[in-house]
């Protein structure tokens, strides 16, 4: 798995602390054994649709953004208390207008969730995705 972007101070609702967020790529696999385990059953019925549909799962490169063909996406807080599924295209959409959350760091790779966790040094890379 590998953490590319984070959302700092994001709130999953209005009324949660803000903790930051990381944008993790990883394997199908992966998405099954170390996230799916933190997942409610509406969030895991979402994941499995999105692993059915070639719409949510990029099927080729694209040039010009860090994605991987085939790869899940996921947005994870950082206390492991909230992770969703996401399009792969969510980050660089046209949605955010003048204001995107997520800011590039310095990709880490890690293999379980504790380590994620556990990071707590980002290097930013530049403000805006």
């Amino acid at each position: 798995m590998i953490a590319k972007l984070v959302w700092p101070g994001h709130r999953a609702d209005h009324a949660s602390t803000p903790v930051d967020s990381l944008w993790v790529e990883c394997s199908a696999d992966e998405a099954h054994t170390q996230i799916a385990p933190l997942l409610n059953p509406s969030q895991k019925s979402r994941l499995d649709k999105f692993l059915a549909d070639p719409n949510y799962v990029l099927q080729q490169a694209a040039p010009g953004l860090p994605v991987q063909p085939g790869a899940i996406y996921f947005l994870v807080k950082q206390d492991l208390s909230v992770a969703e599924a996401f399009p792969w295209v969510y980050p660089y959409a046209g949605q955010w207008n003048a204001y995107c959350p997520f800011r590039v760091i310095r990709a880490f790779a890690f293999s379980n969730l504790s380590e994620l966790s556990a990071h707590r040094r980002f290097t930013p890379l530049r403000k805006e995705v």
